[in-house]
């Protein structure tokens, strides 16, 4: 699963409940500012949270502190702002959305994350 913001914080939301007998569930979650307000959720699958070098309502700084060496969190910060992905967003960055396609291109082909 992939999540943008909202979509991120709501794949958050369901990451220690969600339980797919079949396949192995993976997920990646771009700036989910929402997930600052949920911090007891102990995901039952990997899930690799992206966040900005900023955001407006609080310390990402802090939130990736509070969330690295958690069991199956995969947490950094890139140099771009919230939206960085959306080609819609006056926040988007190409060459960061490039090297974030990049990336997951990379982890699906070398199987770190699965493709359903």
């Amino acid at each position: 699963m992939i999540g943008f913001s909202v979509g991120a914080s709501a794949i958050w939301n369901i990451a220690d409940r969600l339980i797919d007998a079949q396949n192995q569930i993976t997920a990646i979650g771009y700036y989910g500012s929402q997930i600052r307000n949920n911090l007891n959720v102990a995901p039952i699958f990997p899930i690799q949270l992206i966040f900005p070098q900023q955001e407006q309502h609080f310390s990402v700084a802090e939130l990736t502190e509070k969330l690295s060496g958690k069991i199956n969190i995969d947490v950094s910060k890139v140099p771009y702002a919230h939206g960085f992905m959306n080609k819609l967003s006056d926040n988007y960055d190409k060459a960061g959305y490039l090297e974030q396609v990049n990336k997951i291109r990379h982890q699906i082909s070398t199987r770190e994350i699965n493709i359903y």
